[in-house]
């Protein structure tokens, strides 16, 4: 079966439809096929929408593509700090985000192109290079709006 052009989802979200979309089109009605489409969009957007405002993830990736905006070295409490602040803003309940597990979501999304350590001040700090193309690709594949 093929996926119409006017579904707005694929992949998984395509299988889990198809026999929805079977039984419509087993009706030769095309407005009942018209609705199921329509249905499964605005079920996916909704979905896609309490993704990006539930998901830790998604999150993390919202506020590093307002973040980002050049190709640069990043330093971890900068993150952190933009962070904790765009979820208190947004109202959003990821949990609680220390630097450890901010650190590691950032790596597990593999956004960054380099990570160094370094002693600024007599404090040792973590940096990243990170580049606003990579952040909005990772965004892009997680469909983070």
């Amino acid at each position: 079966m093929e996926r119409p052009g006017e579904a707005e989802f694929d992949a998984r979200e395509w299988n889990l439809f198809k026999p929805i979309m079977a039984i419509g089109e087993a009706t030769a009605d095309p407005d009942i096929v018209k609705t199921l489409i329509g249905f499964a969009n605005e079920a996916y957007n909704s979905k896609t929408e309490a993704l990006n405002n539930s998901a830790v993830e998604n999150v993390i990736l919202r506020c590093l593509s307002e973040l980002v905006r050049t190709e640069d070295w990043y330093e971890l409490d900068l993150i952190h700090r933009h962070a904790l602040d765009f979820i208190k803003q947004q109202g959003l309940n990821v949990g609680v985000l220390s630097k450890d597990r901010l650190g590691k979501l950032i790596h597990d999304l593999d956004v960054i192109n380099d990570k160094d350590r370094r002693v600024v001040h007599g404090r040792k700090i973590t940096v990243y290079w990170i580049s606003p193309e990579k952040v909005k690709q990772v965004a892009l594949n997680y469909r983070v709006q």
